[in-house]
């Protein structure tokens, strides 16, 4: 997925719908800073769980309301 846009190390990435954080934490594996909202409460603690267990940093991703 991660691929799609062709992501380099010190590029920057914003999902404004980061949904369960799928696309985020195959993206980050290229060094890309990342940044995501959600407004589904739920999906966003998923986002955000995903990025813990894959040892990142959830700290931008934030709710969109």
């Amino acid at each position: 997925m991660g691929n799609i846009i062709q992501a380099q190390k010190g590029e920057s990435f914003f999902d404004p719908a980061c949904g369960s954080g799928e696309f985020i934490s195959e993206i980050i594996k290229n060094q890309v800073a990342i940044s995501g909202s959600e407004y589904d409460v739920d999906r966003l603690k998923i986002s955000k769980m995903k990025m813990l267990v894959n040892d990142l940093s959830p700290s931008n991703i934030s709710p969109s309301y």
